[in-house]
């Protein structure tokens, strides 16, 4: 398949996590929302929120490329490149690995030092309902899945990839996907 693009500003807002990072992604959601509420300003904003580091990065798991692809390969093809930029400027990712039907329904992946994974985020932008099953076996067949999440920074909500009910209602683009978030103050 072709090349990807993803925007520079898109880079790990929906972010594939270890499950362990949970509780930071849902405390750092507050967070986030509490500053955005007190510098909201017309459109805009007054001031600049800058989210922390996870944690543990999904790099600590130590998948490999060569796992990743097993598990997507099957599913979606696989980008011959991926780039990124803003504006109409585009400049090539070499360790970024991609995998979709558009850029704007894609897993895309860092490979670090021997082939491992981490970070990866995911773009899904327009996930028609007739996909959504598709998506919802994709996300489950990521290597380990049972142990992951995905933060998705743009609607303060965390999805266990374990929890197949809830994939789907967040794929449907349904508040709250994930049962209990409103509770905690992880929801939207």
């Amino acid at each position: 398949m072709g090349a990807a693009f993803f925007h520079e500003d898109d880079y790990c807002q929906v972010e594939v996590l270890p499950a362990s990072a949970r509780g930071h992604c849902l405390a750092e959601m507050g967070r986030i929302d509490e500053f955005a509420d007190a510098h909201r300003d017309g459109a805009g904003f007054t001031d600049m929120y800058v989210r922390g580091e996870p944690p543990v990065p999904l790099a600590s798991l130590g998948t490999t490329l060569q796992e990743w692809e097993a598990a997507l390969g099957p599913l979606v093809p696989r980008f011959a490149q991926v780039l990124t930029g803003y504006s109409t400027h585009r400049e090539p990712c070499p360790s970024v690995a991609g995998w979709g039907f558009s850029d704007g329904q894609a897993v895309f992946a860092s490979v670090g030092e021997g082939g491992v994974v981490g970070p990866v985020w995911l773009s899904l932008n327009g996930v028609t309902a007739e996909r959504v099953g598709l998506w919802c076996r994709l996300l489950r067949s990521l290597p380990r899945a049972a142990e992951l999440v995905v933060a998705d920074w743009n609607s303060s909500q965390v999805v266990p990839l374990a929890d197949e009910p809830a994939v789907a209602a967040y794929l449907r683009g349904e508040p709250d996907a994930e049962p209990g978030a409103a509770a905690d103050g992880g929801g939207m």
